[in-house]
């Protein structure tokens, strides 16, 4: 609706997803900027259901679920995945999603009700549990309170030990299943470096870059993990569908994107 491209309108068990309608260069970096805004209808009072099960009424603290995701793969031009705690990425294959998720999911291992993740399984289905995820955090501002909310996301394939530093960076366990996936073993039972993990020249050999994200303030990012996007999914030739997904479950809100640049480094 005019500018503002809305995933899910403002109404329970909403699924919604948008791409790009030509594959994009994703391995060689890119820079990812959009907006968003996570709201209700003008002349709805309640979110849903009470964010905690088993309160009492007037106890009751009400919140917009379930949130949207960045995405990127290498599946179908039209990949569609499930709702509620899915987000709208979970079940897609061969893709890397950064959700913005503003409910709390146990089953998902959420680590917070207001989080920003990034998760990946390879060409393997994505989920959103967050038993896949590269890494994430809770220190973000309230996604769900109405407000525009400015996003950059940016993927840098060469590695620079400063971004380990950062205050933001995290590398999840789930990080070593992947890398491990890459090692072929050979005729004696080993398992061989694969051919990326050898870096380019310098200090660093792993082969790994850094996704990067910020939100609002786009001078400090929120987030940084580890990630070889060339390595770890299987793209066409480098290249990938590029959008976003969102979705509600028995809470909602309207979920919208608003306005949306992608540029490719390489």
């Amino acid at each position: 609706t005019d500018d503002r491209l809305r995933l899910t309108p403002s109404a329970p068990g909403m699924t919604g997803a948008a791409w790009l309608a030509q594959k994009r260069a994703v391995a060689g970096g890119f820079v990812a900027d959009f907006a968003f805004a996570l709201s209700l209808d003008a002349d709805q009072r309640l979110p849903g259901p009470c964010a905690t099960a088993g309160a009492m009424e007037e106890r009751c603290r009400r919140r917009g679920g379930s949130g949207l995701a960045f995405v990127l793969q290498n599946h179908a031009e039209h990949a569609l995945g499930e709702g509620g705690a899915g987000l709208g990425f979970a079940g897609i294959p061969n893709g890397l999603a950064v959700e913005f998720d503003t409910w709390h999911d146990p089953e998902a291992r959420d680590p917070g009700e207001n989080h920003v993740a990034v998760l990946t399984r390879g060409a393997l289905e994505l989920r959103s549990e967050h038993g896949s995820q590269l890494g994430s955090t809770v220190g973000v501002p309230d996604l769900a309170d109405g407000a525009r909310h400015a996003v950059r996301l940016e993927y840098i394939p060469d590695w620079r030990n400063e971004f380990a530093m950062h205050k933001s960076f995290r590398a999840s366990p789930h990080l070593a299943k992947l890398i491990e996936g890459l090692r072929p073993p050979d005729a004696a039972h080993r398992a061989p470096l694969a051919a990326w993990w050898q870096g380019r020249p310098g200090p660093a050999k792993h082969g790994l870059g850094v996704l990067r994200v910020f939100v609002d303030d786009l001078h400090d990012p929120v987030l940084t993990v580890p990630v070889n996007l060339g390595a770890h999914l299987e793209l066409d030739q480098g290249r990938a569908w590029v959008g976003f997904t969102g979705s509600t479950g028995e809470s909602f809100q309207n979920h919208e994107v608003l306005g949306w640049s992608f540029s490719e480094r390489r």
